[in-house]
């Protein structure tokens, strides 16, 4: 019972991780990263720089992944409350995808009406600015918007590349001077060998502040890597710091994709969203039935409506595939995301075909082989969950162990001290 309950939960299980909207795939990563490294700083520095690097580690993975969104939620809710300004619409970019913008406003302020989409989401706003101008609205919608984002960036980048890295450092030479100055009362003759202390551009960046989870996290890296470095205590300090922050861009935002792409391709699984994989599996025999024979018609359908006649089956598929985005008003949704999501889903029906065999054909008795379809898609499942799985423990490999032991091993080999950089005894020609 067990064992179903889980293979049962593992669609929504990576579908909670992979979606962009929430950090959970990142948290993921972050939490054991903080762990190696801050034992990694306590192994070669002892108490000091463990506690530094936790510090650094816990304060930086949280203004990182929510600082953004945070400043931006600051900024939104006061263009709403004081500006009065409706700011929970998707800054759109119409020439990839649907005018959220557009609409959202046009539909506020009366000009659009039977709207095609779902607008339940702009009932907060109700009748606040109908008869208004809908290219005003626009223009305050867009500008509200470019100036949130901008100062939501750029409060971040200070918080995590000057703020912070000068707060820790303040912590740490407090620190230092308490546990001298109880060594100090114990024994004059004790000392401790680690305390020694020496225009269409800002559309495309609004539009990616909004909507692009990797653009936000790497948006924040370079200039907090710039802070970081700007503020070391010393060149070696610096060096580490540009390079385990420069190296870990990388692991957190690419190395679990590229490693899931290599495992799909060198298995032949298809890439599909397992939400997606079971909810084409759940289907009834019917749809079923007639999406397969209409492939048989038609093996290179370039829309999901020449094979679907179910119009529900095609929402909840696009539903599932833009974590509940489409057909919002307020949402915005690129049609190459929904391009992709064909792509799959087609790929993912003849995936099914190929695996069909002489022993357990497609159709049974010209009625579609339910329990292959079943089969194949928590085969496909279980797969794409277990190659999340290797990507995500690869990436906190080289996040919490490869990336720091490296960075150690530079300094070592740079100074011959196998010391915390941060308090470490530095000639002022090597630090020039």
């Amino acid at each position: 019972m067990q064992i179903n309950n889980i293979s049962i939960n593992i669609p929504n299980i990576v579908h909670t991780i992979n979606d962009p909207n929430r950090a959970v795939g990142t948290l993921l990563e972050e939490i054991p990263t903080d762990i190696g490294r801050s034992y990694a700083g306590y192994k070669r520095g002892g108490i000091i720089e463990g506690a530094e690097k936790l510090r650094k580690e816990v304060m930086a993975a949280v203004v990182w992944m929510f600082g953004i969104r945070a400043f931006n939620f600051l900024g939104n809710k006061f263009c709403e409350n004081i500006l009065k300004i409706p700011m929970d619409i998707d800054y759109s970019n119409a020439k990839d995808g649907n005018d959220a913008i557009r609409n959202s406003a046009e539909f506020l302020t009366g000009k659009l009406k039977n709207s095609p989409f779902d607008t339940s989401e702009l009932a907060k706003y109700k009748d606040k600015y109908k008869g208004l101008n809908p290219e005003v609205l626009i223009k305050k919608i867009k500008g509200a918007k470019q100036v949130t984002s901008v100062l939501a960036v750029a409060l971040n980048c200070i918080a995590m590349g000057i703020v912070l890295p000068k707060v820790n450092q303040a912590m740490t030479r407090k620190k230092i001077a308490k546990m001298k100055a109880e060594n100090q009362k114990k024994s004059d003759n004790i000392k401790d060998k680690n305390i020694s202390f020496k225009g269409s551009l800002l559309n495309k960046f609004v539009f990616n502040v909004e909507n692009n989870n990797t653009f936000r996290l790497i948006a924040t890296d370079i200039p907090m890597i710039a802070g970081r470095v700007g503020t070391s205590r010393n060149q070696y300090e610096g060096f580490e710091n540009g390079f385990i922050d420069g190296a870990s861009i990388y692991f957190y935002n690419f190395s679990a994709g590229h490693i899931q792409k290599l495992l799909r391709k060198v298995t032949s699984t298809p890439d599909i969203p397992p939400v997606i994989a079971q909810t084409i599996s759940n289907a009834d025999e019917n749809t079923l039935n007639s999406i397969f024979n209409k492939l048989k018609e038609n093996p290179n359908p370039t829309c999901l409506a020449d094979i679907i006649e179910d119009k529900n089956l095609i929402h909840e598929i696009f539903d599932k595939g833009t974590y509940g985005k489409i057909g919002k008003i307020n949402r915005f949704v690129k049609s190459d995301d929904l391009k992709e999501i064909t792509f799959d889903v087609i790929s993912f029906f003849n995936h099914i075909q190929k695996s069909a065999t002489p022993d357990e054909p497609l159709f049974k008795n010209e009625s579609v082989n339910l329990e292959l379809i079943k089969k194949v898609t928590k085969n496909t499942n279980n797969k794409n969950a277990l190659f999340l799985a290797v990507g995500l423990i690869i990436s906190i490999l080289g996040l919490a162990v490869i990336i720091p032991k490296t960075a150690f091993w530079i300094t070592k080999l740079r100074t011959g001290k196998d010391e915390f950089t941060g308090t470490m005894e530095v000639d002022n020609k090597d630090n020039a």
